[in-house]
């Protein structure tokens, strides 16, 4: 055997590596964990996706409520009175409007007060 040769095996004729193969294959271990593309970073982003496809679906729900009620105001007379008396207070002409006030509640006894009642 050639002296080059020697150098790269053991006395048991297997190939050894460098420690600089070690550093470089956890470098690359490193950045395919951590990196902008790792799988670190990978399972972040499917779960903002997914987070924001809920949005989505939340959104559009509400897009939908929305245009029924816009329909509704536009084509359904009553639906629009109802909403009127409703959110503005709004009466018919010639109707009465009873209004009853509410007597404030008078405050519960304390419980110092109670013993020290004989």
């Amino acid at each position: 055997m050639a002296a080059d040769e020697k150098e790269n095996t053991t006395s048991a004729g297997f190939w050894r590596p460098s420690k600089w193969m070690f550093v470089a294959v956890a470098v690359l271990v490193g950045l395919a964990l951590f990196g902008e593309r790792g799988v670190l970073n990978t399972l972040r982003m499917h779960q903002y996706k997914q987070s924001l496809q809920e949005k989505i679906a939340e959104i559009e729900t509400d897009n939908a409520r929305l245009r029924a009620e816009i329909e509704a105001l536009r084509n359904n007379s009553r639906h629009l009175e109802g909403v009127a008396r409703k959110e503005l207070g709004m009466v018919r002409e010639g109707e009465l409007v009873y209004q009853f006030r509410t007597a404030p509640r008078p405050d519960p006894p304390s419980l110092a007060a109670e013993e020290s009642a004989p």
